[in-house]
């Protein structure tokens, strides 16, 4: 019975510690900024082969705190990514700028991702641009 007791009195220790972590982590989140964006896709239509084309993505800071954006990037060299340097205040709008380049891309159709990492309260963020690259045209099709 002694065990039964001892046992219980540990389970509510360690449910009422986790309550409390709980509740810090919300105030801390609250804290945070939070980068609330426009869109998070966006379609870039049909690109001719050996072409570039641009994506905006608009965002704007909520929240009780600064935002720094501290890297935005995809995983390959044909999609770059300008972000601010510079922390960005509560109620400040910002963009972010993607390039795709098709050089040396096979034709079809692409979806490129852009991972952002900040100190937001959701601290990464992905942005996708998608698109047609068409094929070049033969003489045997005109």
């Amino acid at each position: 019975m002694n065990r039964i007791r001892l046992l219980m009195a540990l389970l509510m220790g360690v449910a009422g510690v986790l309550a409390m972590h709980g509740q810090a982590v919300r105030g801390q989140q609250a804290a945070c900024g939070t980068l609330v964006f426009d869109s998070l896709r966006i379609d870039m239509g049909r690109l001719e082969k050996d072409s570039a084309a641009v994506a905006v993505f608009h965002f704007r800071v909520e929240g009780g705190a600064p935002v720094c954006i501290q890297r935005a990037a995809a995983a390959c060299n044909c999609t770059v990514a300008t972000y601010p340097k510079e922390p960005l205040r509560p109620g400040e709008r910002g963009q972010i700028v993607v390039r795709y380049d098709s050089k040396g891309m096979s034709p079809g159709y692409f979806r490129k991702v852009v991972v952002v990492r900040s100190n937001a309260s959701e601290p990464l963020v992905k942005l996708s641009v998608s698109g047609m690259v068409r094929r070049e045209k033969k003489i045997k099709d005109i």
